[in-house]
C-alpha cells in the first residue's frame, strides 16, 4: 500500500515545523520507507502498519491543535477476486 499523507495543524501556537518534527519522529519508528513531497509525505507498507500510522500521526497533531485538516490518498496494488 502506497499512501501520501498531509496533516495540517490550524490555530496553535506552536510552530508548525515542532509538529512535523514529531510526526516524522512517529513515521521513523515504524521504519516504513518514506518520501517527502511539497504537499505531504509518502509511505509505503502493509494496510494496518499505515492505518497504524495515519492514526498515530493524525492524534499526535490533535493533541495541539484545535483544528487539523487531513488529507489523504491512497493506492492499493492487488489480487481483485471475482466470486
Amino acid at each position: 500500500m502506497l499512501i501520501e499523507l498531509s496533516i495540517t495543524p490550524l490555530g496553535s501556537e506552536l510552530q508548525w515545523n515542532d509538529q512535523l518534527a514529531e510526526v516524522l519522529e512517529l513515521v521513523d519508528a515504524l521504519q516504513l520507507p518514506y518520501q517527502l513531497t511539497p504537499v505531504g509525505t509518502r509511505v509505503e507498507g502493509g494496510g494496518d502498519e499505515i492505518m497504524t500510522l495515519i492514526s498515530r500521526c493524525y492524534e499526535r497533531i490533535s493533541k495541539t491543535s484545535p483544528h487539523v485538516l487531513t488529507t489523504l490518498r491512497i493506492e492499493k496494488d492487488g489480487d481483485v477476486r471475482a466470486d
